[in-house]
């Protein structure tokens, strides 16, 4: 709840693009660290805070400057689309985490996940 409320101040001093990009920096490395956590010591009590803390970089990033941004650059009918494919891609990664974990373990997860949010990283800033 202090991370929604910290979005609106944050986002009018160093502007969406800037939040956006650093959103998916910092939850690439948050990924990163928690593989390196996990291989080190799978049972460890730091992975459960790290978990909020990617929740929060979340919120306070990518979870409340998306829908602003998206709503000031696209109206009407590609808006809706837009919010759609957000919705299908959360719903996805939802649905196949569990598989993925499953198949290559928590590490192999947080590492494909944090190569994707990297990868988003270089493409919001390329385009």
């Amino acid at each position: 709840m202090v991370a929604s409320f910290l979005s609106g101040p944050i986002m009018q001093k160093f502007g969406r693009k800037r939040i956006l990009a650093s959103g998916f920096l910092l939850i690439s490395a948050s990924h990163f660290t928690f593989m390196g956590i996990n291989i080190n010591d799978p049972s460890s009590s730091a992975l459960k805070y790290l978990i909020i803390l990617v929740v929060f970089f979340y919120i306070i990033t990518l979870g409340s400057t998306l829908y602003v941004y998206l709503s000031d650059i696209l109206k009407g009918p590609g808006l809706s689309l837009a919010n759609l494919v957000v919705f299908l891609a959360i719903f996805v990664i939802t649905l196949v985490s569990p598989i993925i974990s499953d198949n290559v373990g928590p590490t192999g997860t947080f590492a494909i996940f944090g190569v994707a949010f990297l990868i988003g990283f270089f493409f919001f800033i390329v385009f």
